[in-house]
């Protein structure tokens, strides 16, 4: 639903609003004990209701003991450069929690079931609590990495980090098929640092994966016992069924998976595959 203070800007109809605009401010340097140099430009901006305000906007440059005068114009043209070349799309400045509810509505319903539950998750409990407030076009690169970098410090793992990571790129990505969005996917160059494992990975000797065997109910040490001989994912085993076991060939079909109640195709199209089921089940003892 559309919040009642904020008119909704379709990318056509941005579009139709939005127009080139040549710009060429002079550089200036700031006064006090430490001056800086500075540039002033104009912005356009969707303040509700589809109506649009020009507003100025200052961007620093550098220190003047620090940058000098060639570095600063340098500088200057760069952001020029890429000021005057783009048509402004005021679609860009729909919130970026309405986006959200976009994405979710269109994109998120394709996804599988266990995917489509952890990104909401991570979006109710992650995301918007950070970048609800922000419009589209205010999240940039620097926004995502100190975000990124806050997580990490709060002890979230790398693979978590690593989805909030996709969730982003995904909205982007879709903001740009839809026409809400014309730059670089600013998450491209978010970096995750390096990858370290919360947990120790340890492998069970054969002797260890027998006495497990001996502690557990039946029907969970034949899950264990196909998982280790097969490498199937267990939402692969779960979704098994004896019509995918052919005895006469002495082949297992994979084409199935089950996870928390949702019975549906595979993962994708390469995880629907067969292999000899005589072979694992020599192996496990069967």
């Amino acid at each position: 639903m559309q919040s009642p203070e904020f008119h909704t800007m379709l990318p056509r109809e941005g579009e139709r609003m939005a127009r080139r605009e040549y710009q060429n401010p002079p550089l200036k340097k700031s006064k006090g004990k430490r001056p800086f140099w500075y540039i002033r430009y104009r912005r356009k901006v969707l303040i509700g209701k589809g109506q649009i305000e020009r507003a100025q906007k200052q961007q620093s440059l550098g220190y003047c003991d620090e940058v000098g005068v060639r570095e600063a114009q340098r500088q200057r043209e760069e952001i020029l450069r890429q000021i005057n070349r783009e048509v402004y799309t005021i679609q860009s400045h729909i919130p970026f929690r309405e986006f959200s509810t976009i994405w979710k509505e269109k994109h998120v319903p394709t996804l599988g079931a266990g995917t489509k539950k952890k990104y909401l998750s991570h979006l109710n409990n992650h995301i918007l609590p950070t970048f609800g407030g922000f419009k589209l076009c205010d999240v940039g690169t620097e926004e995502i990495q100190v975000f990124l970098n806050a997580k990490e410090t709060d002890g979230l793992a790398w693979w978590t980090r690593s989805d909030l990571r996709n969730i982003l790129s995904s909205i982007f990505t879709k903001a740009d098929d839809w026409g809400y969005w014309k730059e670089r996917n600013p998450v491209e160059r978010a970096d995750l640092g390096r990858k370290r494992p919360k947990r120790e990975k340890r492998l069970l000797t054969d002797e260890q994966f027998l006495k497990l065997l001996e502690r557990i109910p039946p029907f969970v040490g034949l899950i264990c016992r196909t998982a280790d001989s097969t490498g199937l994912r267990i939402s692969e085993i779960l979704g098994l069924k004896w019509k995918n076991v052919d005895l006469l060939t002495g082949w297992l079909q994979i084409r199935e998976r089950y996870y928390r109640g949702d019975q549906d195709v595979t993962k994708s199209e390469k995880s629907a595959r067969e292999f000899p089921w005589v072979r694992w089940l020599t192996i496990s003892g069967g």
